[in-house]
């Protein structure tokens, strides 16, 4: 049952499979290793379940340690509920797994042991190919191989081994593979094509597994393609489908809070529902899309446990960090700057925490840190208009007037019709004593619907330049004169 429940993606199915095993158990006066090894593993997969497991993988290992598989599952788990982080894990596989058992059927439990950790790190990558070399018969482990590959920006090596798992039995019947190949192209920047990947899949099976993947992944592209409302639709299809999603339910309540489609106290609402029901936030049952609401949502005054806890799980979430770094700011100034200038990736090629560090470090006034955290980003993308416009800002405010002039000016290079830039360029004008320069642009600026949004008016704008220039002149407005 636990198998068809598994294949079929039937939760509730799982859950009586789970139940059964339970029953099983307790009324097994003396179960044998295999039994109980055999519902520790069904336990494994139930997030609700695997405190439990753990407890029966102790077991057996007080036992009988000498079991490496047995201590595979058991470390991945731990990992999964938070007791050991991903870089201790990573550690004690290497310590435990190198070198490789020489029993062939040792090694294949090993192997089908390491299955369910997805996305290994690339430090795992020789576990697995000594695996492969040994003639290990667990196939998916060059689906694990294309993911490591890819984290390295391997591309070619990941479409090797992509290309080896679709080439065994399991793998041709497989739809993984497809959904790593949309992956690959998304990480490769090729949007579209990863885009129609995975709506070619949508268009080829209706297993809710396989879909919810898929319609999660054509979510992130759209999102990363800034088309906000595309991005939502494919979360609000998955919640047809699934309305007890609760990655379908934080996913469309961040874009439609986006979009300013619900208020922020409806999705505050749901977050704290949902944490409510969590005796404890660990990385078994957390999903990205919480990460993407908390990082939304204004900063919590009683949110620095939950930022903490959650920056534990994934350290480089940029929203977290960010509503984090504001509450330290408002509330420890001292220590949120600690923070900031801590915040260097550990990663070179990932520019997310300099953002971070470069708001944070401008709002406390440190604007040497500043400009080097968003000079380090135009280091790697001289063209990323983001960083260009907040480097000019920190130029502005060092009253550096030419040097935020061109770097604007070089901002409307790539984006010519971008009207906030043309006006803070008018701006500078001003600020350099040109008001004529700077009253031609407002005037061509009036028109447009971004004039709208604008606290004041346009028009006031233009008006005060006006009557300035007519002051300077020696000309005095009627209502100056009594």
């Amino acid at each position: 049952m636990s198998q068809i429940a598994r294949q079929s993606g039937n939760t509730a199915l799982y859950q009586e499979a789970v139940g059964l095993y339970r029953q099983a158990l307790a009324a097994t006066s003396n179960p044998s290793a295999g039994f109980i090894t055999e519902v520790a593993d069904v336990l494994s997969e139930d997030p609700a379940s695997q405190v439990d497991a753990l407890e029966l993988y102790d077991q057996l290992l007080a036992g009988s340690p000498d079991q490496p598989a047995l201590q595979t599952k058991r470390l991945i788990l731990a990992a999964a509920l938070g007791q050991l982080s991903r870089t201790e894990l990573n550690q004690q596989l290497l310590t435990l797994l190198q070198p490789l058992p020489e029993n062939a059927v040792i090694q294949q439990q090993i192997g089908q042991a390491l299955i369910p950790l997805d996305n290994p790190e690339p430090t795992l990558l020789p576990i697995y190919e000594e695996l492969l070399a040994a003639g290990t018969p667990v196939n998916f482990l060059y689906f694990r191989v294309a993911q490591m590959q890819m984290e390295q920006r391997n591309w070619a090596a990941a479409r090797a081994a992509i290309a080896a798992y679709e080439a065994t039995p399991e793998g041709a019947q497989d739809l993984a593979p497809a959904l790593l190949l949309a992956e690959l192209e998304r990480r490769q920047g090729n949007l579209e094509a990863s885009a129609q990947q995975y709506q070619a899949i949508l268009g080829q099976t209706q297993s809710p597994q396989i879909v919810e993947t898929a319609l999660l992944g054509l979510s992130g592209i759209r999102q990363s393609q800034q088309r906000w409302e595309e991005a939502l639709a494919a979360y609000e299809e998955l919640l047809r489908r699934n309305p007890q999603s609760e990655r379908a339910q934080f996913g469309q309540a961040y874009l439609a809070l986006r979009l300013q489609q619900i208020s922020t106290a409806e999705a505050e609402s749901l977050l704290n529902d949902w944490l409510a029901n969590q005796p404890s936030i660990t990385p078994a049952v957390v999903f990205p899309e919480v990460f993407d609401l908390v990082g939304i949502l204004p900063p919590a005054a009683n949110g620095q446990a939950l930022y903490e806890t959650l920056l534990a799980i994934a350290p480089g979430h940029i929203g977290v960090n960010r509503r984090y770094a504001q509450l330290l700011a408002a509330e420890d100034p001292e220590r949120a700057l600690a923070y900031a200038q801590q915040l260097t990736p550990t990663d070179p090629t990932d520019i997310n925490l300099y953002f971070v560090q470069g708001e944070v470090a401008q709002t406390l006034g440190e604007l040497t840190l500043a400009s080097q955290a968003y000079e380090a980003i135009l280091a790697q993308e001289p063209d990323n208009t983001d960083a260009l416009a907040a480097l000019g800002g920190v130029r502005f405010q060092q009253q550096r007037l030419s040097e935020a002039e061109g770097i604007y000016e070089r901002i409307l290079e790539l984006k010519p019709d971008d009207w906030e830039t043309r006006r803070i360029l008018a701006e500078l004008k001003l600020v350099q004593d040109q008001p004529i320069a700077a009253l031609q642009t407002f005037n061509e600026l009036q028109g447009d619907d971004n004039a709208s949004s604008l606290e004041q008016p346009l028009e006031y704008r233009i008006q005060e330049i006006e009557l300035n220039f007519l002051r300077r002149r020696g000309f005095q407005p009627v209502w100056e004169r009594y």
